[in-house]
C-alpha cells in the first residue's frame, strides 16, 4: 500500500482541480484538524489531489468546534445503550437463552426502556438485532464476557459503572472499533462523514475515494464498491447505527438525516 506524495506533476495540471484544492486549502486553515490528534497523523498520509472529497468533508467538520449544550446529549446518545446493559448484568449477570440470546423479558425491557420499535430489534434478539449488536459492541469495549451461559460484567464494566463520566471516556478513546489497521482507517473516515455531515451517497463517495487513496483494494484488484467498505468499517457502522448516531434516510439518500449530537460525537472522537 502506498499514499500519494501529494507533489505537483504538471503532466496532470487541472486548473479545475488546483482551485477546488485551493479553496479545500483556505478551508482547512480557517477549521483545521485538531493538533497532535491521531486524525492529524493520518491525513499526513494522503493529499488532496488524491482524495478531494474527503479534504472537503474536513473542512466541513469544524473539528475544532465546541459542544456547547449538546454535550449531554451527546453523551447520552453514545452511552445509553451500554448503560442500561451493565445495568441489567449487575449483580449475578444475564442467564441467556439455550441458543445464547438475551432473554424475553430483557428483549421487553429494551424496547420499552430504550424506544426501539419492532422493524430491526426482532422477537428472539437474533445476530441482526439491535439487542444482538449491543452485546457484541459492550463485548468488543471488553464490558462483558460470557461465562457458562451467563452473560457478566468484567472488572472494566463494573468500573465504568462505579465511576461517573468513566464509561463515556472510554468509549470515546475506544473509537473506531475494530482489529487491525483497515478497520481503523476506515473508522475514521466513516467518523469524518459523520462530523461532516454528509448524506448516505456522499458518505459512500467520501469512503470509496479516501480507502483508496490509502492504497486499499478488493482482492481481485478491482474499485471498492459500497458492499466492500461496509464491510471494511462494519464493527464501527453496526455501533454507530444502535445508537442512532447515523441514521438511513429511505425517502432521499442525498440528504443526510443524522443527528446534530451524532456529528458533534464523531467530533469529538477525531479530536483524541
Amino acid at each position: 500500500m502506498q499514499a500519494s506524495t501529494g507533489l505537483f506533476d504538471p503532466e496532470r495540471f487541472v486548473p479545475a482541480e488546483s482551485n477546488a484544492a485551493v479553496t479545500i486549502a483556505v478551508a482547512l486553515h480557517k477549521s483545521p484538524p485538531v493538533e497532535s490528534s491521531l486524525f492529524e497523523k493520518f491525513l499526513r498520509r494522503l493529499s488532496v489531489h488524491s482524495a478531494p472529497k474527503l479534504f472537503a468533508a474536513v473542512a466541513k467538520s469544524e473539528l475544532r468546534g465546541g459542544y456547547d449544550n449538546y454535550f449531554e446529549v451527546m453523551r447520552e446518545g453514545a452511552t445509553r445503550q451500554l448503560l442500561w446493559l451493565l445495568n441489567s448484568a449487575r449483580g449475578g449477570g444475564i442467564v441467556l437463552t439455550a441458543s445464547g440470546s438475551l432473554p424475553s423479558d430483557h428483549i421487553a425491557a429494551a424496547r420499552d426502556e430504550l424506544d426501539w420499535g419492532t422493524d430491526w430489534i426482532g422477537v428472539t434478539a437474533g445476530s441482526d438485532s439491535q439487542l444482538a449488536v449491543l452485546v457484541e459492541a459492550a463485548k468488543t469495549l471488553r464490558f462483558v464476557r460470557k461465562r457458562r451461559g451467563t452473560l457478566i460484567l468484567t472488572r472494566l464494566g463494573a468500573s465504568v459503572l462505579a465511576y461517573e463520566g468513566e464509561l463515556w471516556r472510554h468509549i470515546v478513546t475506544a473509537m473506531p472499533l475494530g482489529k487491525g489497521e483497515l478497520a481503523q482507517e476506515a473508522g475514521r473516515i466513516l467518523f469524518l462523514t459523520l462530523a461532516a455531515g454528509l448524506s448516505e451517497s456522499e458518505r459512500s463517495e467520501v469512503m470509496i475515494e479516501g480507502l483508496t487513496a490509502l492504497g486499499w483494494s478488493t482482492t481481485d484488484g478491482t474499485r471498492l464498491g459500497d458492499d466492500d467498505w461496509t464491510w471494511m468499517v462494519r464493527d464501527t457502522l453496526v455501533y454507530l447505527r444502535m445508537i442512532g448516531a447515523i441514521v438511513s434516510n429511505p425517502l432521499d439518500q442525498h440528504v443526510s438525516a443524522d443527528p446534530e449530537w451524532g456529528r458533534r460525537f464523531a467530533r469529538m472522537v477525531l479530536s483524541m
